[in-house]
C-alpha cells in the first residue's frame, strides 16, 4: 500500500515575496547609511556620531529583513535555495550583531573627544572676551583727554569698544572713564554668561543622543544575534552565547552561619556528586571514633 503524499498546509504567507521584501529592506538599509555618511570624515568625532545615528535610525529595516528572510525559510521546508539564503543572511548578521556591539565604545570614545574639544573651544573664547576686556581697559585708564580717550575707542572698534556720544564729549574725563569702565565690566560679565548658557543645551544635546543610542545598539545586536548564526553551529548566536555563561557551574546559596551572612557559594558538580558519594546509604551504623578521640554515642569507653 503505497503511502499518500501530505498536502502542504495553506498559509496566505506563502503567497507573499517574502525574499524580494527583505532584499528591498537591505538595500534601503544600505543606501540610506552609505549616502548619508558623504563625505566620509573618519577621524571627526561629529562625523562618527552621525553615522551611529545613521545605523541607530535605519537598523529596523535590516531587522526585520532578517525577520523576514528566516520567516521564508520556515513557511518554505522544501525549498533550498530559500534555506540558502537564510543561511547567508544568518551568517552575516553575526558581523552586524558585533558590529552593533562595537557601536558602543565607539559612541563612548567619540561623545569624550568631542567634550573635550567643545571645552576647550569655550576655554579659549572666554580667555578672547577676557583679553579684548583688559585691552579696552587698559586704554580707557592710559587716555589723557576726552579727546585722546575718544580718538583710542576709535582705533579699537574691532574689540567691540563703546562710543563715546555727543552729550559725553564735553563731560570731564575722570567720571567719562568711571562710565566706560562700568559699561565695559557689564558688557564682559553678559558675554560670559551667553557662552556659558549657550554650551548647556549643546550638553544636553549630546548627553540624550548618546544615552539613546547606545540602549539601542545593545538592543539591536541583541536582536540581530537572535536571527544570527554561526557556520558550525545550529543555534542561534544569543542562545550560543547565553548557554556559554551558564555552562558547567551550578549556584548554591549556602546557609547563613554567623558573621557569614549573605556569602554566596559555588560548588562545581564532580565536587558536589563527590560529597554526596562518600555519604554512608541509609540504615548503615556508623562505627568508630570521632576526630576527638571520643567513642561513639551510647558505647562505654574501654580502659
Amino acid at each position: 500500500m503505497s503511502a499518500t503524499p501530505s498536502r502542504p498546509v495553506f498559509s496566505p504567507l506563502t503567497w507573499l515575496p517574502l525574499g524580494a521584501i527583505a532584499t528591498t529592506l537591505f538595500v534601503t538599509f544600505a543606501v540610506n547609511v552609505l549616502l548619508g555618511g558623504l563625505p566620509p570624515r573618519l577621524l571627526d568625532p561629529l562625523w562618527q556620531l552621525r553615522v551611529v545615528s545613521l545605523l541607530i535610525d535605519n537598523a529596523s529595516l535590516a531587522l526585520v529583513g532578517l525577520g523576514l528572510v528566516h520567516l521564508q525559510a520556515y513557511l518554505e521546508p522544501d525549498d533550498s535555495p530559500s534555506h540558502l539564503w537564510r543561511d547567508h543572511i544568518a551568517r552575516l548578521a553575526v558581523a552586524a550583531a558585533l558590529g552593533f556591539l562595537l557601536l558602543v565604545p565607539l559612541q563612548i570614545m567619540a561623545s569624550v573627544q568631542l567634550l573635550q574639544t567643545s571645552g576647550v573651544v569655550d576655554a579659549r573664547r572666554a580667555a578672547a572676551i577676557t583679553a579684548d576686556h583688559a585691552t579696552l581697559r587698559r586704554e580707557i585708564l592710559a587716555a589723557t583727554s576726552s579727546q585722546d580717550l575718544q580718538a583710542r575707542l576709535q582705533r579699537l572698534r574691532r574689540l567691540g569698544a563703546p562710543l563715546i556720544g555727543p552729550t559725553d564729549r564735553a563731560a570731564p574725563l575722570e567720571p567719562l572713564r568711571q562710565k566706560l569702565l562700568a559699561g565695559l565690566s557689564r558688557a564682559r560679565a553678559d558675554a560670559l554668561r551667553q557662552l556659558a548658557s549657550a554650551s548647556r543645551p549643546r550638553l544636553w544635546s549630546l548627553f540624550t543622543t548618546v544615552a539613546r543610542n547606545l540602549v539601542c545598539a545593545l538592543a539591536f545586536a541583541a536582536g540581530f544575534a537572535a536571527g544570527a548564526r554561526n557556520r558550525s553551529s545550529p543555534v542561534p548566536l544569543l542562545v550560543e552565547c547565553a548557554s556559554l555563561l551558564l555552562r558547567d557551574r551550578v549556584r548554591v546559596v549556602s546557609p547563613r552561619p554567623p558573621g557569614a551572612a549573605g556569602r554566596v557559594q559555588l560548588v562545581d558538580e564532580e565536587y558536589f556528586e563527590a560529597i554526596v558519594d562518600s555519604e554512608p546509604e541509609t540504615g548503615e551504623p556508623q562505627t568508630g571514633v570521632s576526630e576527638l578521640g571520643e567513642p561513639p554515642s551510647g558505647q562505654p569507653e574501654r580502659r
